[in-house]
């Protein structure tokens, strides 16, 4: 840790490029749930950065032709990601240390463990959910697929009858079977059938009458019939997933869950100490920071482009807080991710016990 020695008194020291990569970047990318998946696309840059991305075409039996016969012609549409653009802000975070916590052997080793553990959770939760005063989109609003077992509401309106209302359902025909619950709703109702948007009929009438009362809606599939419909959308889009990243007490939920033969929906994967799988595919745990709980995404991580700020730095600052005899530790960085094929995304909502 010798690169963390102040050396220039008054101005502080600033880490080298190369004491900065080794120091902050290589640990952040080996702890981060998004960059330390295998296939992910990592890269350093200090300047917006153009991905390009086509989709493919529809075709039809045309493309079968005979000899000397014209070709069909089929165009799929061209875009770009753009990353590290300069609106995206930069993360900068200050810390203080007490001149006798530098003066020990440990305190700067720790101190670096601590930092990067700091960004490593601001950067996920940016890169995973979007974060619109940084300026990243993320990756949960830009899968393709977005599967919803349950869902809740604020505003029900109930009448002491089989009618429930709320403003913000959005209820459709998949609804009818889901189970309701909520105070005032017996045990066991469920959505008989679905007048409109805003308006659905139960299948027992409720006990009270009230407004602005919270229901959950749940689908009446059973929580492992959901992973297979993640994984089934994936693959039918000709995508690879390889890895989920699901919220850590989610993750709790679903070792509890058992087949009708009393074997774990979780099973250990052999290739990885400690690691579990789901279908086959590797799950990473995600912290509630950075992904909701009962938040589960399925991951092609062939799609996912992060950027990392090739600028980037940490200062020792020495005398900024010399006033509280504290030595200063700056850090400056910014950071970007994108998808380049959306399908290679499936994000599952809502997943709890049932």
């Amino acid at each position: 840790m010798a690169a963390f020695s102040p050396s220039v008194i008054g101005a502080g020291s600033e880490l080298t490029p190369d004491e900065w990569f080794d120091l902050v970047v290589t640990p952040l990318e080996a702890q981060s749930v998004v960059m330390s998946m295998p296939g992910v696309n990592s890269f350093q840059t200090d300047h917006p950065t153009h991905i390009p991305r086509m989709t493919e075409p529809t075709v039809d039996s045309t493309v079968w032709a005979a000899p000397n016969a014209a070709v069909a012609e089929f165009e799929g549409g061209t875009s770009e990601l753009v990353l590290m653009a300069r609106s995206v802000k930069a993360l900068k975070i200050m810390a203080r240390i007490s001149n006798e916590s530098m003066r020990s052997s440990e305190a700067l080793p720790a101190s670096q463990q601590t930092l990067v553990n700091l960004i490593r959770k601001q950067v996920d939760a940016a890169i995973l959910g979007g974060n619109a005063t940084a300026g990243i989109s993320g990756l949960i609003p830009s899968a393709g697929t977005t599967v919803r077992h349950s869902r809740f509401v604020a505003d029900a309106v109930l009448n002491s009858s089989t009618t429930v209302t709320s403003a913000t359902a959005a209820f459709t025909s998949a609804d009818v079977g889901s189970f309701v619950t909520g105070a005032g709703i017996p045990a066991g109702a469920t959505i008989a059938s679905v007048t409109n948007a805003t308006t659905v009929v139960i299948s027992a009438a409720a006990t009270a009458t009230g407004s602005g009362v919270t229901i959950t809606i749940t689908t009446n599939y059973a929580i492992y019939d959901r992973l297979v419909d993640a994984l089934t959308a994936s693959q039918d889009a000709y995508a690879d997933p390889k890895f989920w990243i699901i919220n850590a007490q989610t993750i709790g939920v679903l070792r509890k869950l058992k087949d009708s033969q009393g074997h774990p929906l979780l099973s250990p994967d052999t290739t990885i100490q400690g690691a579990e799988q789901i279908l086959g595919r590797t799950v990473i745990p995600a912290t509630s920071s950075a992904m909701p709980h009962g938040t589960a995404m399925l991951v092609d991580p062939r799609t996912i482009y992060v950027a990392i700020d090739l600028t980037g730095y940490m200062r020792i600052l020495l005398e900024t807080y010399a006033a509280n005899d504290q030595t200063g530790l700056l850090v400056v960085s910014r950071f970007d991710a994108g998808v380049t094929i959306p399908a290679g995304l499936v994000v599952i909502q809502g997943l709890g016990p049932n």
